[in-house]
């Protein structure tokens, strides 16, 4: 709550009806895949958390507060704020359109987001982010290069950020 209320301001009319539309796409999402998600993300104090965390989604945020912030370099609210600081502002120069910030939306391609998002991990992880994840000449740029259809929602970049998001720490 303290991150999200120093990140953005309050929401106006338009914002709570953007937060609530959003919010109901992802709670009809989670029931209609329920094999697909925890059993937890279909109860309604999921949707609460929703609601609470827009326009962050509650996974990123559980992420970076449980996980990452267990990294001895890594500060929990200090750690936090300054890496969703970098997240957001890239993603609004970029006119990211996406209705929540997932794991899988931290721009790593952002020398200032990549480069704090690597001080806590160990090293060697800059090479894998290059050559796997994140960049021009990445596994996931050439998979998205050879597949138009999965390259216009940058998908595979998406699913590998994701999975470096949720498992760097360990």
């Amino acid at each position: 709550e303290i991150i999200r209320r120093r990140l953005f301001q309050e929401l106006d009319d338009e914002g709570a009806k953007a937060r609530e539309n959003a919010v109901k796409a992802f709670m009809a999402f989670y029931r209609n895949n329920k094999g697909e998600f925890p059993a937890d993300a279909t109860e309604r104090s999921y949707e609460t958390q929703l609601m609470a965390a827009y326009p962050v989604h509650p996974e990123l945020f559980r992420m970076l507060q449980t996980d990452w912030a267990s990294l001895e370099k890594f500060q929990k609210t200090r750690g936090v704020l300054k890496m969703m600081a970098q997240i957001v502002y890239r993603l609004w120069r970029d006119g990211n359109p996406t209705p929540m910030i997932m794991p899988g939306d931290v721009p790593l391609t952002d020398d200032k987001v990549r480069t704090n998002a690597l001080i806590p991990v160990p090293a060697g992880y800059d090479a894998v982010v290059a050559k796997e994840i994140a960049g021009d000449v990445s596994k996931s740029a050439q998979i998205e290069a050879r597949f138009p259809s999965v390259g216009k929602n940058r998908a595979v970049t998406r699913a590998a950020t994701a999975v470096f998001m949720s498992t760097a720490p360990y």
